[in-house]
Formats: structure tokens, sequence, C-alpha cells
């Protein structure tokens, strides 16, 4: 596969290639294995790679010098320039694609799918293959391991979900708006039945458009969410009638047909200075039938634990739930125009009915919006819109409360591993102390056993020394369970502070991580001003184009 991988670049004139080459492997001109082969009237040169068998082929052709992995794609390159073989430009797929380019454009290419997707199976069943005739008969008889014919008809499944799709196209521009656009070329007759519906629905007006605020920071449109597709999905979980019998409903009878196929949301804020940071969100999904639609919405919260609130604004009935916390958040939804919306909280209800009423309090109307020409006038497929700029300026925000968060609970550790610390000094004091009081008691006992076999041995009355004895032995036994419990207290202490040293240790790593990656990448995000996307088919080209605007 990678004797087919090569790469061309220009050179000027001037430049010496073979020190340029060295220069990149670490090495002299002199130290380097070179090879010299003829072809064509022109000179390979294959260098090996040091420590390694690896030959990498050079071939300058005028001021191209291609460079490849042993010196077959280096071959093809030459037969190209003599002619023999077909150039790249010939290409009716390069040329198909480059048709649909950016203008101007600075970067261009394509994919052959068909080709790709075709060599990758071919390629997956003669491992399959291979696997099949080693597969041992143990493994043919073990009911809980899938067979080798079974995996692959699940990857033929795979391939044969991208059948149709022939070639991707893409193409660019480097500007203050960068362009970078996606056309993927289809043949309809060919796709799979399942997700055709998923390339080829038509394209249509965004009317969402009339009720999304002129300030929020971040929306996306979908015309082509086929809820059937996902429905047919569902169909095969057995869950499904778990889900229809909690709710009272039939999802293909009574749900399936009020949806639409039109959904999509946008982000208000990022809310940080409260109990923890939340997004205000809304969502939207298109209905075909109102009256049902409201039905349906009735019933699905007419058992709800907290009893859903009205409120009347401007001829809209909003429905919400009070919740019990601290934060602005109120599950709300709403039926406008043709659409369900629901939201975190019911001002994004009424932020959405005000520009619906008042055009000027749209998103089209939004400065950084109308920066960029993104076409969201014609029929297309889907759309998104972001401020990237001021969506990072929030993340940081997060990011300041979700460290001053973390750096708490490593405070709490701190004191806890302080406490915890105290209480096992404390605890290898008592230690010490009664492996004092059993030595001392152990010396005591041999000196009384001697005295007591000396009394004996005079005839001498030792029935007090005996009971000295007996309450020595139980004095003893008494000390072995404080000291065994008390080495037990010691390991658990000790366990629980290596615990704390093992996370306060991650927090030096932690914060290289925050400082030294996470912040500079919103910090350098924040200079993009804004990010655009469309999708729409163009006959038989699913063409996608992505707009990012940066200060």
């Amino acid at each position: 596969l990678l004797s087919n991988v090569f790469l061309v670049t220009r050179l000027e004139p001037d430049v010496q290639w073979m020190e340029s080459v060295s220069g990149l492997l670490g090495l002299s001109a002199e130290g380097l294995n070179v090879e010299d082969v003829r072809y064509e009237g022109e000179t390979i040169r294959l260098v090996t790679i040091p420590d390694s068998m690896l030959k990498i082929g050079f071939v300058r052709l005028k001021d191209l010098l291609i460079i490849s992995v042993g010196d077959k794609a280096a071959r093809r390159s030459v037969d190209v320039y003599h002619r023999s073989e077909a150039a790249l430009a010939a290409d009716p797929n390069l040329r198909m694609a480059g048709g649909r380019s950016t203008d101007p454009v600075d970067v261009i290419g394509y994919v052959h799918l068909e080709k790709l997707l075709s060599a990758a199976k071919k390629n997956i069943h003669q491992v399959f293959d291979r696997l099949g005739e080693e597969e041992a008969p143990s493994q043919e008889t073990d009911s809980s391991q899938p067979k080798t014919s079974e995996v692959k008809k699940k990857w033929d499944g795979i391939f044969d979900q991208a059948s149709g799709l022939t070639v991707l196209g893409f193409s660019g521009q480097w500007a203050d708006t960068v362009q970078i656009k996606f056309d993927l070329f289809l043949d309809k007759a060919r796709l799979d039945s399942e997700r055709a519906a998923l390339y080829t629905c038509a394209p249509a007006q965004n009317k969402t458009m009339g009720f999304i605020p002129k300030d929020i920071l971040g929306y996306q449109w979908n015309n082509c969410l086929d809820f059937g597709y996902y429905w047919r999905q569902l169909k095969k979980d057995p869950a499904q009638d778990q889900i229809e019998k909690a709710i009272g409903l039939s999802l293909e009878k009574d749900i399936l047909p009020v949806l639409g196929d039109e959904i999509g949301g946008y982000l208000s804020d990022i809310r940080v200075g409260a109990m923890f940071p939340y997004p205000q969100l809304l969502f939207f999904v298109e209905i075909n039938d109102q009256d049902k639609a409201g039905e349906i919405l009735t019933k699905l919260t007419e058992h709800a634990v907290i009893v859903p609130q009205e409120e009347e604004y401007k001829s809209i009935v909003l429905h919400y739930i009070s919740l019990p916390f601290e934060i602005d958040i109120q599950p709300a939804y709403c039926l406008l125009d043709s659409y369900l919306l629901a939201a975190t909280n019911r001002q994004l209800l009424k932020n959405s009915i005000d520009a619906f009423s008042d055009p000027s309090l749209g998103l089209s109307h939004n400065e950084t919006f109308q920066a960029v020409d993104l076409g969201v006038v014609g029929e297309i497929r889907s759309f998104q819109f972001a401020r990237v700029g001021q969506i990072m300026g929030k993340m940081e925000g997060v990011l300041e409360w979700s460290k001053t968060w973390v750096d708490s609970q490593d405070a709490r550790k701190e004191a806890f591993k302080s406490g915890s610390e105290k209480r096992l000094a404390d605890v290898e004091n008592d230690l010490n102390g009664h492996k004092m009081a059993l030595e001392e008691k152990k010396a005591r006992v041999k000196t009384l056993e001697e005295e007591i076999w000396d009394m004996e041995s005079r005839s001498f009355d030792v029935t007090q020394q005996r009971g000295e004895l007996k309450s020595l032995g139980d004095s003893i036994e008494g000390l072995d369970e404080q000291i065994a419990s008390t080495e037990e207290q010691k390991k658990e202490l000790a366990e629980i502070i290596g615990g704390y040293d093992n996370h306060l240790d991650g927090t030096q790593s932690r914060e290289h991580l925050i400082e030294g990656l996470i912040r500079p990448l919103l910090k350098s995000a924040a200079f993009i001003r804004s990010y655009g996307a469309r999708t729409t088919l163009d006959h038989d080209v699913l063409t996608s184009l992505f707009f990012l605007k940066v200060e």
C-alpha cells in the first residue's frame, strides 16, 4: 500500500536537494546509503533509512521533486512525465471535482471513494478468508465467539451502507474569510435503501431564521431528519415496548405522524456565576399538526411530578416548570408557527417570540452574522453558525469556575490529609506506648517466674506471685489485641494518606494541562470571530461549504 503513496514538491532552481534530504534525516550527505537506478533516461535515487530496510525513492523532473516509498511510484511519475501513462490532469473525476471548487482556489483535491472502498473491502475479505482457514475447531464450536464469516458479513454491511458514494472533492481558499468546500458525488440508483433519504432529501427554505434571536452564540438547523429511519432502528430494540407503555402513546401511530423533518436549536448563553455552569439552550422541531402536538404534550405532562404552569405571551401559551433551585432553569415549551420549541427557561421562548414578531431582533440583523455571506437565503439542507470568539470567552469562564472548584476540592483533601496525618502520628504514639508497656510486662513475667521458682524451691508460699503472674498474662493478651488493632488503624490511615498523595500529585500535571494546552487553545480560537456552514443538494452532488471569519 505504501509503495503507491508519493509526495510532489516544487524546488527552487538552485536547491541542492540531496543536502536537504540528508538534513531532514539528520545525516550528512556522505553518510547516506544511496543507490541510483536509471529509468527511462531519468535517475531515481533510493535512500535507505539508517537502521531500517525502508527505502525512500527520489526523482527530480525539472523543478519537481517526487518522493516515494520504494521506486514504484517514482517510476509511474516518470512514465507520466514521458507521456507513456495518463496524467492526473486528464482524470475526469478530478475535472468533475475541480469544476465545483471555490473561486479563487488555494487548495484542491479529490478522493475516489468507490475505488478506495472497493480496495479496502478486498483487503478485508482477504484477511477474513485467511482467518477462516486458520480458525481452530474449538473456536468454531464455541458459540460465545462470533465466527469469522459472521464478522465478515457485518463488514460487508458497513461497506454496503457506503454504496453509491462515488467521489469526494475538496477545495478551499485562505483569506480573511476562510472557505473550505466538500462535494460528495452520488450515484442515487446505487445508494443504500435505508440511508438514501439522508443523502437525497430535497433542500428547503430555512424558515426557522424567523425566530432566532439576534445575540445568540450558536445556531444549527437541518431539514433532513428522517424520524422514520430512526424509528425502524428503534423497533429492533425490545425497550421500545417499554417506552410506549411508560408514555401511554404509540410512537408509530401517535407521535411520528406529528413530527416533520426539520430540527435544530440555538445556544443563547453559558451561565457561570451560579451553583454550576450551565448552557441556556433552545431546541426546536417541525410539527405537522399543532392541535395533535398539543394533545400529545398535554398527555405526556399530565402525570409529571411537578405540575407545569402556563403563561400567555403575545398570544402564545408558554408551558413551564419552576424548579426549586437558585439557578435560572425552568424547562419550558411552546408551539410557534409550525414548530415545537423547548428551552431551558421560558425567557428563551419569549426571546424567540420577540424575534418572530419583530425581524429587527432576529439573527439576520446581527453584525457578526452579516459580516460573512453564508448563503442562507436560498434553499439548503442544513445550516450552522457560531460566534466562536464569544463562545471561547464563555468557555474560559467555565474553565476558571472548574479550576476554582477543583482547587477547593484539593484544599479539602489537603485538610483531610493533614487531619489524617495528625491522627496517624497519634496512632503511632499509642502503638509505641503499647509496645513499651508490653515489653515491660514481659520483662516482669520473666522476673516473676524466676522468683516463683526460687521461692518454691525453698517451700515458700507463692500464691500472691502466681496471682500477679495471671494478671500479667491477661494484661499481655489485652495489649496484643490493642497492638493488632492499632496496627490495622495505622495501615488504614497510611492507605488514606497515600490516596490523597496520589490525587494531589496530579495537581501539577493538571495545572500544566490547563495552562499549557487548554487555555492557549481557547485563546487562539478566540481570534475566530465566527464560523458558518451550509449543506445543500445540487442534482447528484451533496455540497458542504464551511466559513471561518478571522479577526
